[in-house]
């Protein structure tokens, strides 16, 4: 393509983006999917953390 500067995006930066979900989309400029992922991943946790977590308490272990 003449006349596009592509920006060189760094491999080691991507893959610790990688780890939340959502973020590496949005390093590759994909944003709505990103947004989109990253929303989710928050409202999961949070609902985790609200509903999920205080019944773990319950939780016995055998052995």
């Amino acid at each position: 393509m003449k006349g596009v500067i592509m920006e060189k995006q760094q491999p080691s930066k991507a893959a610790l983006l990688s780890i939340i979900p959502g973020l590496g989309q949005i390093y590759n400029k994909q944003k709505a999917k990103g947004f989109i992922f990253l929303g989710v991943t928050i409202v999961f946790v949070l609902y985790f953390l609200a509903l999920a977590a205080p019944e773990l308490s319950n939780l016995i272990t055998l052995g």
